[in-house]
């Protein structure tokens, strides 16, 4: 059986497809009224913050509405997390994130300020990452 991550540097593309799917069913049809907030919990230049870049311009040209790229990184991707989960109820903001805010942090830390399951809507895997590490003299 293949592998199958739950959360790694993956992502947990918080939502312009999923916030999409009222307005194709109808329920929205003006949705997104305005610029849309694509928090991502990593410093700038990663792979997450490239890919979101390059996402956020795909998504920003099809749905007519710019999506703005804001890098929040911190405490192991919590502060971002964090935002988002404040911004409960904000069709206009979605996330990139990994395990370590979603798997890692609610395990090792007593105060998480938010419930990584009940407080996000985990849309979609985006994509993967490897790792590759070399022990010894170089």
């Amino acid at each position: 059986m293949p592998h199958q991550p739950i959360l790694g540097r993956r992502l947990l593309f918080g939502g312009a497809l999923g916030l999409a799917a009222p307005s194709l069913a109808g329920a929205q049809s003006n949705w997104p009224e305005r610029p849309i907030r694509w928090i991502v919990n990593f410093p700038p230049g990663g792979a997450a913050d490239i890919l979101s870049r390059i996402l956020a311009e795909w998504f920003g040209t099809r749905l007519g509405q710019p999506i703005v790229v804001e890098n929040r990184p911190g405490a192991g991707g919590m502060v971002g997390s964090d935002l988002l989960a404040k911004a409960r109820g904000d069709q206009h903001m979605v996330m990139i994130s990994n395990a370590a805010s979603h798997g890692i942090g609610p395990v090792l830390y007593a105060n998480v300020p938010y419930d990584p399951l009940a407080d996000f809507s985990h849309i979609h895997l985006v994509g993967t990452f490897r790792v590759c590490w070399r022990w010894g003299p170089v």
